[in-house]
């Protein structure tokens, strides 16, 4: 979904991209979910943190497509990975769940990996570093804020009202950027990025249900293996050494918190 969300930021606003996948991820939603629950989908339990969780989702993609722009695929993503740092404080406060010494120090280790990709010097280390910086507040607000709703939300529920949240968030900014598709291709590119936006988050967000955030944050650092690979195949990207090094410190910390639990 990054990568081809890559692909298409590069010719197409912002967001004008961020809205046809959350059109197609709310109409994906409602078409599954609205037999079994009727207008039940627009009354989540948690209305309040729903909503925050929609303004999280909101932010977070903002400034991870604008990252997209001018960073590679892999050392986005790379970047992105402080987030668990933040899920597990975060699930501290609000979640009252105390993250293990092995997961500190898979998080702490990771935060170390990040910091080799943006050594000062580096190619990534200027202002735009930032936005998937701001990205990963975001995304930690959206999974701990995903762990408080899990309970007493139906998965469905939440995917629906928070994509529908997010639609029309980015249909009253529409105005600030629009750009007809200009071929099929294209068209068929923003559909499939909100088909797999739809099916990832529904799956993350059932992951939610079942563990605690920081180790689920944790085992997305997978992602970090399978950028490298796209964004070589795609666009012809390869992390320079420093940068392979500190990816490679990330995933491994993950994988290894993972074996442990």
């Amino acid at each position: 979904m990054d990568a081809f969300t890559k692909l298409l930021v590069q010719d197409y606003p912002v967001v004008m991209v961020a809205w046809a996948r959350f059109g197609v991820m709310a109409l994906l939603y409602g078409a599954i979910s609205w037999s079994s629950f009727g207008w039940r989908l627009f009354r989540p339990q948690r209305m309040r943190v729903q909503c925050l969780r929609a303004a999280a989702v909101v932010f977070a993609t903002l400034v991870f497509n604008e990252a997209l722009i001018v960073l590679p695929l892999a050392e986005c993503i790379a970047i992105v990975f402080i987030a668990p740092i933040l899920t597990a404080l975060y699930s501290g406060r609000y979640l009252e769940e105390r993250a293990t010494a092995s997961t500190w120090v898979a998080l702490v280790g990771s935060f170390l990996g990040v910091l080799l990709i943006l050594r000062p010097g580096g190619d990534l280390f200027g202002p735009a570093a930032l936005f998937p910086l701001g990205a990963a507040f975001g995304l930690a607000a959206y999974q701990v804020t995903t762990r408080i709703v899990s309970p007493v939300d139906d998965p469905r529920v939440t995917m629906f009202f928070s994509s529908s949240v997010a639609f029309a968030a980015f249909t009253l900014l529409l105005p600030l950027g629009f750009v007809a598709p200009r071929s099929g291709a294209d068209l068929g590119l923003m559909l499939l990025v909100g088909a797999l936006g739809a099916a990832g988050q529904l799956m993350l967000t059932f992951a939610f249900r079942y563990a605690q955030a920081p180790l689920v944050a944790s085992v997305g650092y997978t992602a970090i293996v399978w950028s490298v690979g796209i964004g070589w195949l795609m666009f012809g990207h390869v992390p320079d050494g420093w940068s392979a090094l500190g990816m490679a410190i990330i995933a491994g910390f993950g994988v290894l918190l993972v074996l442990r639990r």
